[in-house]
C-alpha cells in the first residue's frame, strides 16, 4: 500500500474510532438521562401521591370509628361490581391512548371508547333493573335500584378517569397527576368525614368516593385543555379498526385480570357476610397505600419509559428485571413489621373492632408485595406487543385464584383459612406471571425465580419464628 494511501487509511480509522466513542458517550448521556427522567418522574407522582395519602392515614383512623365494618363491605361490594363494569365499558382502549401515533388519534381514540363504554353500562343497568323485576334481590342494606345507581355512576366516573389518566401519561403531564392524588383525597376527607358524623352510613362512604372521582376528573379535564374534535362515522369506525388488537387481546385479558381481583371480594361477601368484607376492604384499603404511593407511579412512567427505549430498538429485559428486584428487596422490611404485628397495629391504629383486619393483613401482605412488583411492569408485554399472553394469564390467574379460594373455604369454613387458601394461589400466580414476562423479555428469569423463592423462604421462616416464640 502507499505511503499516502497508509496515512488516509489511517486517519479514516482514527476519525472512525473517535466517533464511535462519541456515539458511545452519546448513548450513554441518552441512557442516563432517560433513567434520570424516569427517576425524577417517580419522584413527582410518589411526592404527590404521597401527600395525598398522607391526608388518607391521618383520617383513616376517625373514619374507621365513624363507619362500621358492614359499611365497608357494602362500599368495597360497589367498587367490586362497577370495577368489573368498567373493565367490560372500557373495551381494552385506555392503553391505546398512550401508544396513539398523534394526540388527535389518542382524543379520537377516547371519545370512540367513551360513546361505547356509557352504551354498555346503560345496557348492563336496564339487565339488572329486569332481575330485579323478576324477584332477585340484593344482600344489602341499600334500595336495589339505589345500589345499581350508585355502580352505574361510579363505573361510568371510573371509566373517564383511566382515559384522563392515560391521555396525562401520554402529555408527560407529571403535573397534573401529581395534583390529581391530593385532590382526590381532599375530596373525600370533605365529603366521608361530615357524612360519617351525620350517621350516613354506606352512603357517606360511596358519595366520598363519587365526588373524589368527579373532582379529579374535572381538574385534569381542564388542565390538559382536551379539544374533542367531530368524529365521522367513517373516522368511528377506521379508530376501531385501527385498535383492534387492544380490543382482541388486551380486552378480554382485562376482564378476565378484574374479575380474578374482584371476585375474592364478591365471594367473601357471599360466603361470610359484609362483616368479613368490611375487614377485608380495610385490609385492602391499608395495603392499598404503598400500591398507590410507589406502584401506580412506577407503573406509569414503566409504561412511558419501556415505551420509549423499544421505539429506539433497546431493550428492555434488564431494566425489568432490575425495577422488579429493588421493589421486592425494598419491601422486605416492612413485610416483616407487619407479618408480626399485623393484629397489633389494626387494633392501636383503627380500633378494636378492626383487629380480624389486621389478622388478614399479616396473611395476604407477601402477596401484596408480588402485586406491587407486577403492577409496576404490568405493561411490558403490552410494549412489546404480546398483548395475547396477557389474555393466557389472565385466564390462568382467574382459575387458579378463584379457585383457591373456593377451595380454602370449603376445606376451612371460615375467613381466615378461605383468604390464605387465596393468597398462597395468588403469590404462586404472580411469580409465574413474572417469570414468564422475563423470558418474553429477553432478561435473567432464573435470577428472578432464585430472588422470590429466597424471599418467600426467608418470610416463612419469620413466620415459624413468630408462631413457636
Amino acid at each position: 500500500m502507499p505511503r499516502c494511501a497508509t496515512i488516509a487509511y489511517v486517519t479514516i480509522r482514527i476519525s472512525a474510532g473517535g466517533q464511535v466513542k462519541k456515539k458511545g458517550r452519546l448513548k450513554t448521556r441518552l441512557r442516563v438521562k432517560l433513567s434520570s427522567t424516569f427517576v425524577r418522574g417517580v419522584g413527582v407522582l410518589s411526592s404527590g401521591a404521597m401527600l395525598g395519602h398522607a391526608i388518607s392515614l391521618v383520617t383513616l383512623p376517625i373514619i374507621s370509628r365513624l363507619y362500621e365494618p358492614v359499611a365497608f363491605g357494602e362500599l368495597a361490594l360497589i367498587v367490586s361490581i362497577a370495577s368489573v363494569l368498567t373493565s367490560v365499558a372500557l373495551l381494552g382502549l385506555p392503553h391505546a391512548v398512550v401508544r396513539a401515533d398523534t394526540d388527535e388519534s389518542a382524543v379520537r381514540t377516547m371519545i370512540v371508547g367513551a360513546i361505547l363504554g356509557i352504551g354498555l353500562v346503560f345496557v348492563a343497568l336496564l339487565i339488572a333493573v329486569v332481575l330485579m323485576l323478576l324477584g332477585v334481590e340484593l344482600r344489602t342494606t341499600l334500595h336495589g335500584a339505589l345500589f345499581c345507581g350508585l355502580v352505574g355512576l361510579m363505573s361510568i366516573l371510573t371509566s373517564m378517569s383511566s382515559y384522563l389518566r392515560y391521555y396525562a401519561n401520554r402529555r408527560e403531564a407529571n403535573s397534573v397527576l401529581f395534583t390529581n392524588s391530593i385532590i382526590g383525597s381532599l375530596a373525600t376527607l370533605l365529603i366521608t368525614v361530615p357524612l360519617g358524623f351525620a350517621g350516613m352510613g354506606t352512603i357517606g362512604l360511596v358519595a366520598g368516593s363519587v365526588g373524589s372521582l368527579l373532582v379529579a376528573n374535572a381538574q385534569m379535564y381542564l388542565r390538559l385543555k382536551i379539544r374533542f374534535p367531530k368524529i365521522t362515522g367513517v373516522e368511528f369506525q377506521n379508530t376501531l379498526k385501527s385498535n383492534r388488537a387492544f380490543m382482541l387481546y388486551q380486552y378480554p385479558a382485562n376482564l378476565l385480570e378484574t374479575i380474578s381481583t374482584q371476585t375474592p371480594r364478591q365471594a367473601i361477601s357471599a360466603f361470610f357476610g359484609t362483616v368479613s368484607l368490611g375487614w377485608y376492604s380495610m385490609t385492602e384499603r391499608v395495603l392499598a397505600i404503598p400500591m398507590r404511593l410507589v406502584g401506580a407511579p412506577i407503573s406509569t412512567l414503566y409504561f412511558r419509559e419501556a415505551s420509549s427505549r423499544t421505539r429506539q430498538g433497546r431493550a428492555i429485559g434488564a431494566f425489568t428485571n432490575q425495577l422488579v428486584v429493588v421493589l421486592l428487596a425494598g419491601s422486605l422490611a416492612p413485610v416483616i413489621v407487619l407479618l408480626v404485628w399485623g393484629e397489633q397495629i389494626f387494633r392501636w391504629a383503627l380500633g378494636a373492632e378492626w383487629a380480624p383486619a389486621g389478622v388478614l393483613a399479616s396473611i395476604v401482605v407477601v402477596q401484596y408485595v408480588f402485586l406491587l412488583a407486577r403492577t409496576s411492569v404490568g405493561t411490558a408485554r403490552i410494549v412489546v406487543d404480546r398483548q395475547g399472553v396477557n389474555l393466557i394469564m389472565s385466564a390462568t390467574r382467574a382459575l387458579i385464584e378463584i379457585g383457591a379460594l373456593v377451595v380454602g373455604a370449603i376445606l376451612t369454613g371460615g375467613i381466615f383459612g378461605a383468604i390464605a387458601w387465596f393468597a398462597i394461589g395468588s403469590t404462586a400466580f404472580l411469580i409465574l406471571d413474572m417469570t414468564t414476562t422475563m423470558r418474553l423479555l429477553g432478561a435473567d428469569h432464573w435470577r428472578f425465580v432464585l430472588v422470590s423463592v429466597s424471599y418467600c423462604v426467608i418470610v416463612c421462616l419469620v413466620w415459624l419464628m413468630t408462631i413457636y416464640n
